[in-house]
């Protein structure tokens, strides 16, 4: 007997949870914005950021001499928020930009050889899919009212 409402307890929590987890879902991604740019012929999807990925370029940038954060800030970014250029995801490309067969194509190594990719990029490039990158962000933040929200 005790089995039985075992089961009618999970399968009442399974069903509320169906609904918060959609909710939840729906609220991770509440805001986020995704927009493709063609630069003569080559097509980079972005995205917005969440907050962990905000939080992880800052902490890398506060290890940075002062100096040097004004620079790094763009292809920090970048390196993020791009996802895929003509249908290759970053990472796959990213992930053959490691040619040192004895390196482990981990998170870090992925995300410095994104970083020396944009490092790599024309600064006209760079200085566009960033222009875009901060439309996208504007875009974004009004879909949402934040403005509303701040002043409330």
């Amino acid at each position: 007997m005790k089995v039985k409402e075992e089961v009618k307890k999970a399968i009442r929590n399974s069903k509320k949870s169906n609904s918060l987890d959609d909710m939840l879902n729906d609220l991770i991604y509440l805001g986020m914005a995704k927009k493709n740019i063609d630069i003569s012929g080559f097509s980079f999807e972005i995205k917005t950021l969440t907050e962990e990925e905000n939080r992880e370029i800052v902490e890398r940038l506060l290890r940075i001499d002062e100096d040097r954060r004004l620079v790094c800030v763009k292809a920090m970014t970048l390196s993020k928020a791009i996802t895929k250029i003509n249908d290759y995801s970053f990472e796959e490309l990213a992930s053959a930009h490691i040619t040192d067969d004895s390196k482990k194509k981990d998170e870090i190594e992925l995300e410095i050889a994104k970083n020396e990719i944009i490092l790599k990029l024309q600064s006209s490039v760079t200085d566009r899919l960033f222009t875009e990158y901060e439309a996208l962000l504007k875009s974004s933040r009004e879909s949402i009212n934040v403005e509303k929200i701040k002043n409330w």
